[in-house]
Protein backbone atom coordinates (compact mmCIF):
# COMPACT_ATOMS: atom_id res chain seq x y z
CA UNK A 1 0.00 0.00 0.00
CA UNK A 2 1.24 3.79 -0.44
CA UNK A 3 0.92 6.34 2.43
CA UNK A 4 1.17 9.88 1.21
CA UNK A 5 1.68 11.73 4.04
CA UNK A 6 3.52 15.25 4.62
CA UNK A 7 3.65 15.18 8.16
CA UNK A 8 6.54 12.77 8.88
CA UNK A 9 5.23 11.91 12.97
CA UNK A 10 1.91 11.38 11.45
CA UNK A 11 3.41 9.12 8.24
CA UNK A 12 5.44 7.35 10.85
CA UNK A 13 2.75 6.30 13.25
CA UNK A 14 0.42 4.85 10.49
CA UNK A 15 2.98 3.42 9.01
CA UNK A 16 4.01 1.72 12.12
CA UNK A 17 0.64 0.10 12.84
CA UNK A 18 0.65 -1.09 9.11
CA UNK A 19 3.96 -2.62 9.46
CA UNK A 20 2.98 -4.67 12.65
CA UNK A 21 0.22 -5.44 11.18
CA UNK A 22 2.78 -7.34 8.47
CA UNK A 23 1.59 -4.84 5.31
CA UNK A 24 4.47 -3.70 3.23
CA UNK A 25 3.91 0.41 3.36
CA UNK A 26 5.45 2.58 0.48
CA UNK A 27 5.55 6.24 1.64
CA UNK A 28 5.25 9.49 -0.12
CA UNK A 29 5.25 13.41 1.24
CA UNK A 30 3.04 14.39 -1.63
CA UNK A 31 1.25 13.94 -4.66
CA UNK A 32 3.81 14.40 -6.50
CA UNK A 33 6.02 11.66 -5.08
CA UNK A 34 3.28 9.27 -5.37
CA UNK A 35 2.94 9.29 -8.47
CA UNK A 36 6.75 8.76 -9.45
CA UNK A 37 6.25 5.74 -7.21
CA UNK A 38 3.09 4.58 -8.90
CA UNK A 39 5.11 4.54 -12.19
CA UNK A 40 6.48 0.98 -10.91
CA UNK A 41 2.33 0.35 -10.50
CA UNK A 42 -0.91 0.18 -8.52
CA UNK A 43 -1.20 -0.88 -5.08
CA UNK A 44 -3.54 -2.49 -3.33
CA UNK A 45 -4.37 1.06 -1.50
CA UNK A 46 -3.25 4.59 -1.70
CA UNK A 47 -4.22 6.04 1.91
CA UNK A 48 -4.21 10.08 1.24
CA UNK A 49 -3.88 13.24 3.04
CA UNK A 50 -5.39 15.85 1.83
CA UNK A 51 -3.14 19.38 2.49
CA UNK A 52 0.40 19.00 0.80
CA UNK A 53 2.93 20.91 -0.44
CA UNK A 54 4.13 20.73 -3.84
CA UNK A 55 0.88 18.59 -4.87
CA UNK A 56 -1.91 18.33 -2.62
CA UNK A 57 -4.59 15.23 -2.45
CA UNK A 58 -6.95 16.95 -4.42
CA UNK A 59 -4.59 17.88 -7.81
CA UNK A 60 -3.20 13.56 -6.93
CA UNK A 61 -6.69 12.80 -7.92
CA UNK A 62 -6.91 14.97 -10.62
CA UNK A 63 -4.29 13.51 -12.28
CA UNK A 64 -5.31 10.06 -11.23
CA UNK A 65 -8.34 9.68 -12.87
CA UNK A 66 -7.02 10.59 -16.08
CA UNK A 67 -5.20 7.95 -15.68
CA UNK A 68 -7.05 4.81 -17.14
CA UNK A 69 -4.68 2.24 -15.31
CA UNK A 70 -5.37 3.74 -11.97
CA UNK A 71 -9.05 3.99 -12.30
CA UNK A 72 -9.70 0.75 -9.96
CA UNK A 73 -7.08 1.87 -7.83
CA UNK A 74 -8.56 2.22 -4.26
CA UNK A 75 -8.14 5.38 -2.65
CA UNK A 76 -8.83 6.43 1.01
CA UNK A 77 -8.48 9.52 2.36
CA UNK A 78 -7.02 9.97 6.18
CA UNK A 79 -7.43 13.78 6.68
CA UNK A 80 -8.57 16.32 8.99
CA UNK A 81 -10.15 18.01 6.03
CA UNK A 82 -12.40 14.86 5.51
CA UNK A 83 -15.71 16.44 4.71
CA UNK A 84 -14.11 17.22 1.14
CA UNK A 85 -13.18 14.19 -0.67
CA UNK A 86 -11.54 14.44 -3.85
CA UNK A 87 -13.94 12.74 -6.62
CA UNK A 88 -13.16 8.75 -6.73
CA UNK A 89 -12.28 8.30 -3.34
CA UNK A 90 -13.72 5.25 -1.86
CA UNK A 91 -13.95 6.26 1.90
CA UNK A 92 -12.54 9.04 4.24
CA UNK A 93 -11.38 8.62 7.58
CA UNK A 94 -11.12 12.16 9.75
CA UNK A 95 -7.79 12.55 11.92
CA UNK A 96 -6.72 11.68 14.84
CA UNK A 97 -7.04 8.19 13.25
CA UNK A 98 -9.01 5.29 14.77
CA UNK A 99 -6.78 2.59 14.71
CA UNK A 100 -9.54 0.11 14.41
CA UNK A 101 -11.54 1.86 11.31
CA UNK A 102 -7.71 2.23 9.48
CA UNK A 103 -7.19 -1.22 9.75
CA UNK A 104 -10.68 -2.02 8.71
CA UNK A 105 -10.59 0.15 5.79
CA UNK A 106 -7.00 -1.15 4.42
CA UNK A 107 -8.70 -4.82 5.39
CA UNK A 108 -11.48 -4.01 2.53
CA UNK A 109 -8.95 -3.37 -0.21
CA UNK A 110 -5.90 -5.47 0.38
CA UNK A 111 -7.27 -8.40 1.88
CA UNK A 112 -4.56 -9.77 4.29
CA UNK A 113 -1.09 -9.04 5.45
CA UNK A 114 1.36 -11.27 3.69
CA UNK A 115 2.00 -14.74 5.94
CA UNK A 116 -1.83 -14.22 7.42
CA UNK A 117 -3.48 -17.53 7.69
CA UNK A 118 -6.93 -17.23 6.34
CA UNK A 119 -9.16 -19.44 8.03
CA UNK A 120 -11.72 -21.23 5.31
CA UNK A 121 -15.13 -21.99 7.02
Amino acid sequence: MLIVEDDPHIMDAIAGVLESEGYTVLRAANGKEALELLENGAPCVVLLDLMMPVMNGWEFMDTVRKTKRFEDMPVVVVSAYSERPAPGVRRALKKPLDVDQLLGAVQEYCCCPPGAVQVQH
